[in-house]
């Protein structure tokens, strides 16, 4: 049986609680809890300065790719080639004989 005791005001200021007992259990709970709020201001301060430069378009490169058996390896090497350089894939555009693919090519910018 757990009693809630009382405690005096300078013993409760002593240990941050409300002037209620805790128990050993509680407390460790209780100390986790503020490592982690702490832990997590700390993340959320880094990722707000990560963010804080944002990415900029700096190339676009439109590649058509066709549905042809013949020639439809052309346009995916060209596409993979340019992946490999850095762009990334922005958008595919459906067209009547195949698709055409935007990429771009990004970079951190200035605040």
């Amino acid at each position: 049986m757990v009693y809630m005791v009382r405690k005096n005001r300078e013993s409760a200021e002593a240990d941050e609680t409300s002037g209620v007992k805790v128990s050993a259990k509680q407390k460790a709970v209780n100390e986790r809890i503020d490592k982690s709020e702490k832990l997590i201001k700390s993340l959320q301060k880094k990722l707000r300065e990560r963010g804080s430069k944002k990415d900029e378009l700096k190339a676009v490169k439109f590649i058509g790719v066709e549905f042809d058996p013949d020639t439809y390896k052309t346009g995916e090497t060209e596409v993979n080639d340019y992946l490999k350089k850095g762009f990334q894939f922005v958008r595919d555009y459906q067209t009547a004989s195949g698709l055409v693919i935007a990429l771009g090519r990004f970079e951190k910018g200035s605040k």
